[in-house]
């Protein structure tokens, strides 16, 4: 298994097992971005027993990994790694299965072929990419509320759309599912989400607003739906 950084331009790059990858300003790296907010040698992703090692060359404006300050961090597939104003996904697989995910990514965001009604938006280096088996999603919605985010959250599964979240200054405003529900059906539903893919676009607009009960109330809602559902059954 090899791993690949992919470029929200689609561009691929692999990490080498066996040698280091040097990000940067300055022409002599391996990926150089032309970024004024980019250090000459920003980073550094060395090959480590646990997989790709992300280090901070001490950078000015640092490394973000799922959007959170990173100094020194394994990298997994699914991440997300914000270096300036380029942001990487970061995908284990062959090269193959790569570039699909990329073809797949490119459909996504150009057809809605795969979620009748579903308002799909063009992915933009600002947006926030990662996985939901490192960050649980009744965390990534606490961390969008608190943040008071305003956008959309894209869940999908194996290259295909589960469902979308629209916040409005840190409020739930609108959810579909692609199996059909709306509103708060559609937000408990995606609450259950064990594993998956999520990409949450800034500044998208719900395309109705159909949720307006407290935020906080609706996530102890869903999780206590979350525990009901897990909970074992009496013998």
């Amino acid at each position: 298994m090899s791993f690949f950084l992919i470029g929200a331009d689609d561009s691929l790059f692999e990490l080498p097992a066996n040698k280091n990858v040097l990000i940067g300003r300055a022409g002599m790296n391996q990926i150089v971005l032309n970024d004024r907010l980019v250090s000459r040698v920003h980073a550094r992703i060395s090959p480590s027993a646990n997989g790709p090692l992300l280090t901070d060359r001490g950078s000015a404006n640092g490394v973000q990994v799922n959007g959170r300050p990173a100094w020194e961090t394994v990298l997994h597939h699914g991440d997300s790694v914000q270096i300036g104003k380029t942001l990487f996904h970061v995908f284990a697989g062959t090269q193959a299965d790569a570039q699909r995910w990329i073809a797949r990514r490119r459909n996504d965001t150009k057809s809605d072929r795969t979620m009748t009604g579903l308002n799909v938006n063009q992915f933009r280096p600002t947006d926030m990419l990662g996985d939901l088996a490192g960050l649980h999603i009744v965390s990534l919605l606490q961390t969008l509320v608190s943040q008071q985010q305003q956008g959309a959250l894209t869940l999908t599964q194996a290259g295909e759309l589960v469902g979308k979240i629209y916040f409005v200054n840190g409020t739930f405003a609108y959810a579909e599912t692609v199996s059909g529900l709306k509103n708060k059906d559609a937000l408990f539903a995606l609450m259950q989400m064990q594993q998956g893919q999520f990409v949450f676009q800034l500044a998208v607009r719900p395309p109705t607003i159909g949720i307006q009960e407290n935020a906080a109330a609706l996530i102890l809602e869903g999780c206590q739906r979350l525990d009901e559902k897990h909970a074992p059954v009496a013998v």
